[in-house]
């Protein structure tokens, strides 16, 4: 008997040692990035490399995208096709959400702005990537993204994939089926929807705004165009990549919060290579596709559009169907 009152003891010990081993951060290497020039960090401890390239837009500068109180981080993935995302944990390491995330596409960069007040309950922000059989890993903490400056993007470039990843991506492969066609003017987008803009009603129910601006008013980078989106309502909507009829990814998407918007950076050249298609969800929350943008060729280089949607009938009766069920 005092033998395994012992035995006891010492199982005891050895789990409570073994639990004060174990890491309270969500993530595997702490990294300290150069924020004013920018670095290139390879072979990192999963045998990734990511590059950050900085750039700060002048505060008198009109044509500065970035809103007054914010930066923005931008993810870009050059090394495969597989989920990588920056994440954000509370101070006690609980996961909140994807602050940018990307898959399926390789050299379009997803952007998120960023208002500084968030920082000041000490949140932690890693960069994540999917890894053996898809499971999502948080890896590489960014040390100091408290110090990230008002009105500068902060551009990550994951362009070499670590092991556990070489595999094909599960993505979704949904076909078209009764596309609306519709068209916008990419030439002369408006810059208000309120004062000056047109809502654009859809066959659907649907209304849809475009502004944007071009060089010289606007702050994108020569050869690249800048797609955001925004919704009126707090159901899922997406613009979505497609070829030849067939569905690739999302290329940005909103829920939940009517005031979020999701940014893409593109290069203009590989417009040309895509179907545009403005997708939402419908009735009991199904994703569809209704509308195909057939002059997205018209998008040009050095522009930037923000597709707005607003609230829609048959989205306003799936919400009451959904109450009074």
């Amino acid at each position: 008997m005092q033998c395994k009152a012992i035995l006891v003891l010492c199982l005891c010990h050895a789990i409570l040692a073994f639990a004060g081993d174990v890491k309270s951060d969500p993530f595997e290497e702490s990294l300290t990035w150069d924020l004013i020039n920018g670095e290139d960090k390879e072979n990192l401890v999963d045998g990734d490399s990511i590059k950050l390239t900085v750039h700060c837009q002048n505060p008198w500068d009109p044509r500065g995208s970035i809103p007054k109180g914010h930066f923005r981080v931008s993810l870009k993935q050059e090394g495969d096709s597989w989920w990588k995302a920056i994440t954000k944990f509370s101070s006690d390491g609980t996961f909140l959400n994807e602050v940018v995330e990307i898959a399926d596409l390789k050299g379009i960069a997803k952007s998120a702005d960023i208002d500084k007040d968030d920082l000041k309950s000490d949140p932690k922000y890693v960069l994540s990537k999917a890894k053996f059989l898809g499971a999502h890993t948080n890896l590489y903490k960014i040390a100091n993204f408290a110090d990230m400056k008002e009105g500068c993007e902060y551009a990550f470039d994951w362009y070499h994939v670590g092991k556990s990843e070489q595999a094909n991506s599960s993505a979704s492969v949904a076909v078209a089926d009764g596309w609306e066609r519709v068209k916008f003017n990419f030439h002369f987008p408006f810059l208000d929807c309120e004062h000056g803009g047109s809502w654009n009603p859809l066959e659907h129910g649907d209304a849809i705004c475009l502004t944007g601006k071009c060089h010289p008013l606007s702050d994108v980078p020569e050869g690249k165009v800048r797609i955001t989106l925004q919704s009126r309502d707090t159901w899922w909507k997406a613009i979505t990549l497609w070829k030849d009829n067939s569905y690739v990814s999302e290329l940005v998407h909103v829920q939940d919060d009517k005031s979020a918007v999701d940014a893409a950076v593109m290069d203009a050249s590989a417009i040309p290579d895509w179907q545009f298609v403005l997708s939402k969800a419908g009735f009991l929350g199904v994703h569809t596709n209704p509308y195909l943008i057939e002059n997205s060729d018209d998008m040009k280089e050095g522009c930037e559009y923000n597709f707005h949607w607003k609230l829609t009938l048959s989205d306003a009766e799936n919400i009451t169907a959904n109450v009074f069920v």
